[in-house]
C-alpha cells in the first residue's frame, strides 16, 4: 500500500516495481523496467523505449494527455487493466503489446491511437473500448476477441 503524492520518474536502465497504491501526478519511464500490480496512477503514465507489465492497474489521464502513451517499447503486457479520463486512453507509437488480457477504456475522443506495427498472432483478448472512435492504426483481427 505504498501512496506517491507527486510524480514517478525513471530512466537510464532503472526499474520500478509498485505492489498495492497509488501514485498522484503520472509516471514517466525512459529505457527502464516498469512493474505495476494492484493499483491506480493519476495522471499519464508515458513510458519510453522500455519494457512495461501492468496487472490489475487503473490510468487516469487529464484533458488531452493519453492515459497511457507508449514510445517504442518492446515488451508490454497488460492484464486487467482501466485507462480513462482523457481524449485518447492508449497512444502507441511503434511498441509491442504482445499480451492484452482484460482492458477497459473510457475516452471522450479516441480509444486506441496506434502507430507502427501490429501483429494479428498477439495474444489480445478481453477488450472493452467506450469512446467515439474504438482504434485508429491496428489490423481488425486484433480488436475481434476470438474467445
Amino acid at each position: 500500500g505504498v501512496v506517491i503524492n507527486g510524480q514517478v520518474v525513471v530512466g537510464h536502465q532503472g526499474t520500478f516495481m509498485m505492489m498495492g497504491g497509488s501514485v498522484a501526478a503520472g509516471l514517466r519511464s525512459e529505457d527502464s523496467i516498469i512493474d505495476l500490480r494492484d493499483g491506480r496512477l493519476a495522471g499519464a503514465a508515458h513510458i519510453v523505449r522500455g519494457e512495461m507489465h501492468a496487472h490489475t492497474f487503473s490510468f487516469t489521464g487529464t484533458a488531452e494527455t493519453p492515459a497511457l502513451a507508449l514510445d517504442r517499447c518492446g515488451t508490454v503486457a497488460l492484464r486487467q487493466v482501466t485507462l480513462g479520463g482523457s481524449a485518447v486512453g492508449l497512444a502507441a507509437d511503434a511498441s509491442q503489446i504482445t499480451v492484452l488480457d482484460g482492458l477497459t477504456i473510457t475516452a471522450s475522443r479516441a480509444g486506441i491511437l496506434w502507430t507502427g506495427p501490429a501483429e494479428p498472432t498477439w495474444g489480445w483478448r478481453g477488450m472493452r473500448i467506450t469512446a467515439p472512435s474504438a482504434a485508429n492504426g491496428l489490423p481488425a483481427a486484433l480488436l475481434v476477441d476470438p474467445h
